[in-house]
């Protein structure tokens, strides 16, 4: 339970802060709390990322939509008549029917997220410990792959680099002949997706696992329908068991945002030398 409390007052919404603090909340992000049944509860912090998620959720519903829209115009352009219009009213005019759809799903994506970077760097600039420091310090990681990890554009490419990565599917094509038993749902932003049955309303979707044969430890996105991006966090792990030691401490870190930037942080540690002092040595 959040130590934050909510407090309305006439004209706006003040968050008051374990450490005697009042913050004003910015207009959007106080619309959106004090006008939805149920928004405001007695955990100031799981409202907060409570919002962050279905403003996340959203935006990725839009974006899906925005993108439908975008080819759909296209098409037009090009003098094609795609489905997406058969079921328009008699007499109206396709191409200026998605040109105004297409601005419109744009135009809803933007607020969306303006609302939900107003939303982030609130909660950033409160400077809060506990669930509300995690989810600031995830936001602020840059989703790309950090110094040491190798990055493929899917499965295909980094089976071709080194084919003992793979292993005979039933259907006769070729798999990782990994052992992916450390959480399907590491989370990297842009990849996450709506998860309606998770806290927040949103999951990742990358996996992490280790070649026996190559004695690799990798990530991969699996998401319905999009590449299987793949990442090489590390060799040199003779045994799953190391992989274990290294992976353990941060398995609840699974869900919070940016999580597999984490998981490359650990793996990356666990990689550099030691120093190690020889006997009688003065260090």
């Amino acid at each position: 339970m959040s130590p934050h409390t909510w407090r309305r007052r006439r004209h706006h919404l003040e968050l008051h802060l374990a450490d005697g603090r009042v913050e004003h909340v910015p207009v959007p992000v106080d619309g959106l709390l004090t006008n939805t049944p149920g928004a405001l509860t007695t955990d100031a912090a799981a409202d907060l990322l409570h919002l962050d998620g279905t403003l996340q959720a959203l935006a990725w519903t839009l974006r899906l939509k925005s993108e439908t829209a975008a080819r759909t115009l296209i098409q037009l352009r090009a003098g094609s008549r795609p489905r997406s219009v058969d079921s328009l009213p008699a007499g109206s005019d396709p191409l200026t029917y998605a040109t105004t759809e297409h601005a419109l799903r744009v135009e809803q994506l933007d607020n969306v997220e303006i609302t939900a970077m107003t939303l982030r760097e609130f909660v950033i600039c409160l400077d809060l410990g506990g669930p509300l420091a995690e989810a600031a310090d995830g936001w602020q990681r840059d989703p790309a792959p950090p110094a040491g990890v190798e990055a493929f554009v899917d499965a295909d490419h980094f089976i071709a680099a080194e084919p003992r990565r793979a292993q005979r599917a039933v259907w006769g094509g070729t798999v990782l002949d990994g052992v992916e038993v450390w959480g399907t749902q590491w989370r990297r932003e842009p990849d996450d997706r709506p998860g309606h049955l998770e806290p927040y309303g949103i999951v990742g979707t990358w996996a992490l696992g280790y070649l026996p044969a190559t004695q690799e430890l990798y990530a991969v996105r699996r998401e319905t329908g999009q590449p299987r991006t793949v990442w090489l966090l590390g060799r040199g792990f003779a045994v799953i068991e190391d992989v274990a030691d290294v992976l353990a401490p941060i398995l609840p870190t699974m869900r919070r945002p940016n999580s597999l930037l984490y998981a490359a942080d650990a793996v990356r540690a666990s990689r550099r030398p030691r120093l190690v002092h020889p006997p009688g040595g003065t260090g």
